[in-house]
């Protein structure tokens, strides 16, 4: 597995905590639990922050390898090694995720 699967599996691992943490402020929310919010929110912060903290090393893995930022980074790292299945399923799981962040997100 590459340095840049790594960064990504673990990305979207945080990503997927923030989507358990957003599921469950929308419970909260939704039972009327607005005490249950600021620990959520604190955790959702913490998560928040390794989330930033491994962009930026993916970022920085994709400078290395000469390639721009975020999306255009990965999508010229994909084509440019197509034998790293694991950065490419680990980079679609991670957009899934975003996705249903952002979705859960506008919905609370």
């Amino acid at each position: 597995m590459s340095v840049l699967a790594d960064i990504i599996e673990a990305e979207a691992d945080e990503v997927s905590a923030f989507v358990l943490l957003l599921g469950e402020e929308q419970e909260a929310l939704k039972s009327g639990n607005p005490e249950a919010l600021p620990d959520i929110v604190a955790r959702k912060s913490t998560v928040a922050g390794r989330i930033s903290e491994l962009t930026g090393r993916r970022n920085a893995a994709l400078a290395r390898n000469g390639l721009p930022a975020d999306r255009p980074g990965v999508a010229g790292w994909i084509e440019k090694n197509p034998g790293d299945t694991a950065a490419r399923k680990g980079w679609e799981r991670l957009q899934r995720l975003a996705e249903e962040a952002r979705e859960l997100n506008r919905v609370n």
